[in-house]
């Protein structure tokens, strides 16, 4: 869902990176109940079916 971290000129800092889809995030989304960042269109139906974090 996030952006090829090809489009990139200069080095993407790995704290930008989904831990999902392994792309820079694209509408970055923080869960509250543990603080993790994912792209929105990751996370979506995940947080809307389970409320739960993909990385717990």
């Amino acid at each position: 869902m996030g952006f090829e971290i090809e489009r990139f000129t200069s080095e993407v800092d790995d704290n930008l990176i989904c831990e999902i889809c392994h792309k820079v995030y694209e509408n970055p989304k923080s869960l509250s109940s543990c603080e993790h960042t994912f792209c929105f269109g990751c996370i979506e139906k995940i947080v809307i079916n389970e409320n739960l974090c993909p990385l717990d």
